[in-house]
């Protein structure tokens, strides 16, 4: 981000304006000396930023040469290739047309598909565009376009099972045809297929990382209601008027852990089921180990602003004279 042409902070600006003999009073010279100070140290924290353009030149090149050693079930040659060379769409009045920047066909025949709607893979010809005098649609063969969509869904009505897979979105493995499964379209369009053949939809494994998801953000829950309880216990100021005046002792907290150079602190808590947090310790948003039959978090700033917030809105929910901490703390334990 750019910085002010003059980097002068209020500060600087009211020291200035102090009256002769005043304590702190700085003359122009020292005005200057501060504002050049402030610029130094913002072009230093923008030094601290910047992409320098052989890192980005070297970081790009990796890149493309990662997502070319990655091969893919289908290119964009595959699927003009399947689209050109489609007998059942050429007797319905389908057909190449060329122009200058690259070729595109034309659809017809589909009911799906506005007559004379044009289809391309090439990036040249999509860029260009067809010219003034012509005012068909063009539209790029890829996934999301919503014609290519509409003429995979076409092409496809007459494959049960790949239609359902399709239709679903369902993650596929391969296709298996006479027992040979076909993992790229370049090999599906190779293939002859005998009569009676029998394609058979070969589907993806799927992962279970969703239970161990959701045993995650129960045990993060927990841990947060806790170790909130604890704070609340401990902290919470009595019967102030204010739900901010009776949280002001953890926004101490909160402010002293800051102050520390590792930033972190342990919080003792405990939980009904300490094994399954156990046994998930490290995978926690906070790790947690365990000491004297109890649980430690090693709290930092973000999981200390997590349990204030926690607790202002349980002192929001509750009327004046429940507000107590003990009261607050006994209802964040039994929601953990």
């Amino acid at each position: 981000m750019q910085f002010s042409l003059l980097p002068i902070q209020s500060e600087d600006f009211e020291d200035f304006a102090k009256a002769e003999g005043e304590p702190g009073k700085i003359d122009e010279n020292e005005l200057i000396r501060r504002a050049q100070k402030h610029a130094e140290h913002i072009k230093e924290r923008q030094q601290l930023t910047e992409f320098k353009s052989e890192d980005q030149k070297a970081a790009y090149e990796q890149l493309e040469a990662k997502l070319d050693s990655v091969r893919i079930p289908a290119t964009l040659g595959d699927i003009w290739r399947a689209i050109t060379e489609s007998e059942h769409l050429s007797s319905l009045g389908g057909g190449i047309e060329s122009y200058p920047q690259g070729d595109a066909y034309r659809i017809s025949g589909i009911p799906c598909i506005p007559e004379g709607t044009l289809i391309t893979t090439s990036k040249g010809l999509f860029q260009h565009g067809l010219g003034a005098g012509d005012h068909r649609r063009l539209h790029f063969a890829t996934y999301g376009d919503p014609v290519f969509e509409r003429l995979l869904d076409y092409m496809l009505q007459d494959l049960p099972v790949v239609t359902h897979a399709w239709k679903e979105r369902k993650p596929l493995a391969a296709l298996s045809v006479g027992g040979e499964k076909l993992v790229s379209l370049g090999r599906a369009l190779d293939l002859e297929i005998a009569d009676g053949s029998f394609i058979e939809l070969v589907s993806r494994s799927q992962s279970k990382r969703k239970v161990q998801q959701d045993r995650l953000g129960r045990q993060n829950k927990i841990m947060l209601d806790q170790v909130s309880s604890i704070l609340a216990e401990m902290k919470l100021r009595p019967n102030p008027e204010t739900s901010s005046h009776q949280i002001a002792e953890i926004d101490h907290f909160i402010g002293d852990v800051l102050k520390r150079q590792s930033q972190r602190v342990r919080i003792k808590f405990n939980a009904r089921d300490r094994h399954s947090m156990l046994a998930l310790k490290d995978k926690l948003l906070w790790p947690v180990s365990e000491s004297e039959e109890v649980l430690v978090a090693y709290a930092d700033p973000l999981l200390l602003n997590a349990v204030r917030n926690i607790i202002y809105r349980q002192l929001g929910d509750l009327k004046k004279h429940q507000r107590t901490s003990h009261d607050v703390a006994r209802r964040l334990r039994e929601a953990g």
